[in-house]
């Protein structure tokens, strides 16, 4: 864990991996940079492989060719197996470094009291990576995570190789919802996050997953009961004036993915349907007994899709600089 001065306050985050090529993931609420260390860790994975496949080519650099050329006995085709399966997994052959911010007001970032707009989450990243040097990357976003990163793209735009939405949406928030909003906003500073984390549990994870995936209840319920009341509060007062972001959808033209779980509790079907519509260049990936975190309930079946997504990336940067 790392902390830098952005923006007058101090953010911490996690950065991992390594190379040119840039994830950044963003939280949503009542969460913090810990939602997405399963995706931290196929990263990490993903990248040590990769090394050591490089290093095994460079001490034999024709070996692809010369198994290539050869009669293929049983060996040969395993290696050459191998080789074509290596090729598939690289995600365009170089190893990516991913970012995860904790948001002002969550995790061990700087609480700030009041509200905080999704354009001040933005600048908060656009800051951080600023600080980090950081020219462009893929960026995604689960829930106001997905909102804040819908902002990064209208105000940031020649900043983006990549979109990930999960469990979000993106019209405004309705007369009926700014109340509730409000009115939760002001139950948390009463009440705390406890009672809150324990109504809400099953909405983010869905029954049969807390079940069945134990760990995972565990570490949701203790995020959101670790949340500073005061950060989420401020969070979900700016929530309750979100603007509607179709056309900021609509003007992204490049890689984009879009999760959402069959029994999310927050978002539809048709949110999903909407958001991937108006993207330029979407996947839209439906995924079943899966409630508002699919990042956690279905991690493999998250990953690949965030996988094929780095590869899409990789590849439209590649064309445009051939072009």
């Amino acid at each position: 864990m790392a902390k830098a001065l952005v923006n007058g306050i101090t953010i911490a985050y996690e950065d991992a991996g390594e190379g040119e090529d840039v994830l950044v993931l963003v939280h949503g609420h009542p969460f913090n940079r810990s939602m997405w260390q399963p995706q931290v860790d196929w990263i990490a994975n993903l990248n040590r492989p990769r090394a050591r496949t490089r290093a095994r080519f460079e001490r034999v650099e024709s070996l692809e060719e010369v198994v290539r050329s050869c009669d293929k006995g049983p060996a040969e085709r395993v290696l050459l197996q191998n080789l074509e399966h290596e090729h598939e997994h690289d995600y365009g052959g170089r190893p990516w470094r991913v970012i995860v911010p904790d948001l002002r007001g969550y995790g061990e970032s700087t609480v700030v009291s009041g509200k905080t707009t999704l354009d001040v989450f933005a600048a908060d990243i656009a800051g951080l990576l600023d600080q980090l040097d950081i020219k462009q990357v893929v960026i995604g976003g689960l829930s106001m995570g997905g909102q804040i990163v819908m902002e990064f793209c209208r105000q940031y735009s020649e900043r983006v190789r990549g979109v990930l939405l999960a469990a979000t949406i993106c019209r405004a928030e309705t007369q009926e919802g700014k109340q509730q909003r409000a009115a939760m906003a002001d139950r948390l500073l009463r009440e705390g996050m406890g009672p809150y984390a324990e109504e809400v549990l099953p909405k983010m994870v869905t029954p049969a997953n807390l079940s069945a995936l134990p760990g995972v209840a565990k570490h949701v319920r203790t995020m959101m009961r670790s949340t500073n009341p005061i950060g989420g509060a401020a969070a979900i007062r700016e929530r309750a004036e979100r603007p509607d972001y179709a056309e900021t959808l609509a003007r992204i033209d490049v890689p984009a993915l879009v999760v959402v779980g069959d029994e999310d509790a927050f978002t539809t079907r048709a949110d999903a349907e909407q958001m991937s519509g108006l993207l330029k260049r979407s996947e839209l990936v439906w995924m079943k007994g899966v409630g508002h975190m699919p990042n956690l309930e279905r991690e493999v079946e998250f990953n690949d899709a965030l996988g094929r997504l780095l590869s899409a990336t990789r590849s439209a940067t590649q064309i445009a600089n051939d072009t």
